[in-house]
Parts: C-alpha cells; structure tokens; sequence
C-alpha cells in the first residue's frame, strides 16, 4: 500500500520544517519530503572543504534579521532544541578603498554620528529619512505576520496605528514606491560612503536601479527595528532545531526524496509522485520550495484555467539577469583589516559586522553589466569574518571568511564553466585589498557559482528569493495574482516559501502563515477527511 499522511509538506528549507513544526503540534500527521539528501535548502551549514573539515560553511544565508521579530521561536521553542545566535551591532559597515568606514548601527543617532564626520547634512537626511520610514516599517511588519489576502483585523488596526503616528510621512513613503532605491538615495545624500551604505542595504530583493525599488530602503529601519544576529555554530542550526522541535512532536522527514508529479483526483491534488516512481498520498499537500515549478511543472498541464496558467508561467525569477556567486574561504590564523581599524574613531572591531564594498555607481553599472551578460570590473560584494563574532564556527584560532556578490551575470556572453574562474579570482583579488593576511593564511576555498547554485538548492534560476522581490510581487501579488494567501485554485494545495508573502530572507513567516491558514481552512471544515 502506498504511504500516506495527513499532510505533505514539499522542501525541508526553513520555511517548510516551520509550517510542518504547527501542523505536528496541532496533532495533523505530517511528512516533510526533501529532494536533496540534507535539510535546510538555503539556510545550511555544513564542511564543504576537505581540507579544512572543521571550518563549517553556510554556502548561502548567513545573517538573521526578520526571524527575530517574529513568534517562531517561542512557538517551536527552539532555545529548547538547541538554536542560539549572537547578537552583531553593528550589523553592517560600509568599507572605503581608502580605509575609512561608515558603521550602520541599530540606534539611527549613532548611525547619524559617524555620518556627521564625512557629511552633516547627510546626517540630518538619514534621521528624517528614518523618522519617516519607522511607523510605515512598523506597519508592514504587522502585515508580514498575517495572511495578505485574508488578514486578521487586528494586524490591520494595529498597521493603521503606526501610520498615523506620523501622517505627514506618508506622502514620503509613497513617493519610495514611485522611484528607483538609486534614485532616492541620491536624492537624499551626498557623501559617496553614505550613499554606498544604503546602495549595498537597498539591493536586498531586487537591482536599486528597478523602477519602485525605493521601497527597499525599508529595511533599514527592519534592521533597526529586529536588530541582526548569526546562529552560533552557522546557519544551519536553525533547521536543525527546528527539526528537532518537529520530530519531537511526531513529524517525519524523508531526504533524497524529489517530488516529480502531484496525484490528482477529480480536479483536487491527493499525494505525490517522487522521481522514483513511489507514491504517496494525503489529504493536503503544501509546497514549500519555489512556486514556479510547483505551478508549472508539479501540476499536470491543463489543471489550471487558462489566464491563471498564464500567470503561473509569468512568475519572475530572472532579477534583471543578476545573479548570485559565493566564495567560503578557510584559513590557518587571523585575519585582520589594519587599514580600517586603524582609521576608526572608537573601539569597534571592525573584524565583526558584515562589510558591504561597492560605490552606488559601481552597483549600478554592475547591474547593466550583468544584465548583458558581462562580469562587472569592479565587482561590488559583501563579506564577513564568520569565525570573529561566532568561533564555532572555526577552529581555534582559525578564521572562515565568506564572500558574496548578487551582481554576476545570470547568463553571460560565455559559459559559466569558463567565467568561474575569472570571477573567483576577480572577487579574491579585491577581497586581498581590505583583508590582511589573506594569502599567507589561506588553507582553501569553495567556489559556487550561479549554475552550482541552482542544481544545489534547486531554486529558479539562482535565485535565492524564490520570486523577484518587487512591489509588483509583495502581498495579495506574490507570487502572482490568484496564487497568492497560501491557498491556491487547486483544492488540497498551499504554497509557502520564500514565493510568498511576506517574501524571503530567514524569517520563517511564510511558513508559518501557510501552516495557519491551512489550519484554519481544516477548522472550517473546507476540506473533506482523508
């Protein structure tokens, strides 16, 4: 007899042992199926480099911010199954060639200080700029933790609240989602490090050169609002806790499980098909991986009418052509960065925040570059010294340093089995300017690039936001129109993921918010008995 169980939930990503952890806990039988032969899909750490075993590497997320400011970890009681994280403040810090460095701190006041040194007048800019964006921020964070077609009252009442504390700043806000991020940046600020700053912060979800991506600049005031932290002993501890949290509450996980085809019956999806040929049914079934292929490949052809078939084909995914490459390089001692240290005004250690390289002219021409298919020179990326502010990460002594850059060319003018390697030692040689004792400590690297990415985690095109983050693709429209509170048109089918609202990063909400909705809808009695 084939498997069965309540419900089915597809990928074992972060937001899928989330929203399998509520339903265990409301005493549903659920099974998680996983495609690869490890959990975690772009929350993972793990060795990547036989040379250096010890050194464990988070090929893809690597900071915690949204996750912070939700009920996730209380419900799932995640402390108890083992999930910590260090607190880093401040998070980021922008790095100049010349070895000055601008600090975003959480509180906007000691932010503003350090812009005073290279601008006074962008320092008043960023603290009405932040004083604007704080109740919208405020309200959208409400609206993140609820369903966005169907949304409770409360979250509503309580978003309306935090816009009217500042009325006068709406006009403000609105005119963020009628402009490009680059646009308003330069609007708004002088100095090249400032604008540097919030460039590299704004590229979150989308190129800040995209018409109505000056709403991105919303996330520095999240960032100040959750604040931003690393789990200890990297990434992957958070969906090894939450496995352990859903496990312990009856759940199943089978890896090196890749659903092929869903079952239907009468128009309604009844269970699964892996590439095996095995099938398992189940009343419900929720797909947490990318929505795309869930809709256009999981589906048989002709399951959906034909406007709404449209629209699942339509989903964007290809950011403008920009892509992402990651380096995660080991080394035997201590890295440093004399220059910038030196250069600072106070006793931050420099070695610990996130560090964001990359003028907004650099970030923009890398966008047009990547966009035809070209290697920006230079290449704008973001780094961080894992093992400064978390030594689980590395041996005694020893350090992990991580790279990314999300300005590489989807598909370039050549093959990426040739542009490897010329971006790798592109990257590695700006990377050598700012990090002392880079090639004299260096024991080895792992390389991905965008290609490698996609057959590892499985995502479209690369893209580790599952969906394009754009206005046009947030709440009641992501991933698409009709498609969009978790429910879809085919009865016995949720979506969740980094596809749905509220959208990616390492938040946990979608799975959440799917698993509620779903519970909802069993409380309802929408959905008939197995």
């Amino acid at each position: 007899m084939a498997e069965r169980a309540d419900v089915i939930v597809i990928g074992a990503g972060h937001n899928g042992l989330v929203a399998a952890g509520y339903l265990a806990r409301s005493g549903l039988d659920v099974l998680v199926l996983e495609a690869n032969d490890w959990i975690g899909g772009c929350t993972t750490s793990t060795a990547l480099l036989p040379a250096a075993p010890e050194h464990r590497m988070s090929p893809c997320a690597d900071d915690v911010i949204a996750l912070r400011d939700t009920t996730v970890g209380v419900d799932l009681e995640l402390a108890r199954f083992g999930y910590r994280e260090v607190e880093i403040d401040p998070p980021y810090l922008a790095l100049a060639p010349d070895g000055a460095s601008l600090a975003l701190h959480r509180h906007a006041e000691r932010t503003a200080a350090e812009i005073r040194h290279f601008a006074p007048q962008d320092a008043a800019a960023y603290l009405r700029l932040i004083e604007d964006l704080r109740p919208a921020c405020d309200a959208a964070m409400t609206l993140m933790a609820t369903n966005p077609v169907r949304p409770d009252p409360r979250a509503v009442a309580g978003a309306v609240r935090a816009l009217l504390r500042r009325p006068r700043a709406l006009p403000e806000v609105v005119g963020l989602t009628r402009t490009s991020a680059a646009d308003a940046i330069r609007e708004r600020f002088t100095h090249p490090l400032v604008q540097a700053m919030l460039a590299n912060l704004a590229s979150y979800g989308c190129p800040i050169t995209w018409d109505r991506s000056g709403v991105n600049l919303m996330i520095v005031p999240m960032i100040m609002r959750a604040g931003m932290a690393r789990p200890t002993g990297g990434m992957g501890t958070l969906p090894a806790a939450l496995e352990r949290s859903f496990t312990a509450s009856g759940g199943r996980i089978r890896t090196a499980a890749r659903v092929e085809e869903f079952l239907m019956s009468a128009g309604r999806v009844i269970g699964v098909r892996l590439h095996s040929g095995e099938e398992i049914r189940a009343a419900t079934v929720l797909a947490a991986t990318e929505p795309w292929r869930v809709l256009n490949q999981f589906l048989p052809p002709g399951t959906l009418p034909a406007k709404l078939a449209a629209r699942a084909a339509d989903i964007p995914t290809r950011s403008a052509g920009c892509a992402h490459f990651k380096i995660e390089v080991a080394f035997r001692g201590r890295l440093t960065l004399p220059a910038h240290q030196k250069a600072r005004r106070d006793d931050l250690d420099v070695r610990i925040p996130t560090h964001m390289v990359g003028t907004i002219e650099e970030i923009c021409a890398a966008i047009d570059d990547a966009g035809a298919g070209r290697l920006p020179d230079p290449l704008p990326f973001a780094s961080m010294v894992k093992s400064a502010a978390d030594p689980a990460v590395a041996p005694t002594g020893q350090e992990l340093l991580g790279l990314w850059s999300g300005w590489v060319p989807l598909h370039p003018e050549e093959s990426w089995d040739s542009l490897k390697a010329t971006a790798e030692k592109s990257l590695i040689a700006q990377a050598q300017h700012y990090y002392a004792g880079f090639e004299e400590l260096e024991i080895g690297r792992w390389v991905e690039s965008p290609p490698e990415m996609t057959a590892r985690t499985n995502v479209p095109d690369g893209n580790v936001y599952h969906v394009d983050l754009t206005p046009s693709r947030m709440g009641p429209l992501r991933p698409a129109r009709g498609f969009a509170g978790y429910r879809t048109p085919v009865p016995g089918l949720y979506l969740s993921g980094g596809g749905t609202h509220p959208g990616p990063s390492v938040s946990g909400l979608p799975g959440q918010q799917a698993a509620r909705t779903l519970l909802r809808d069993l409380r309802r009695k929408r959905m008939p008995n197995r």
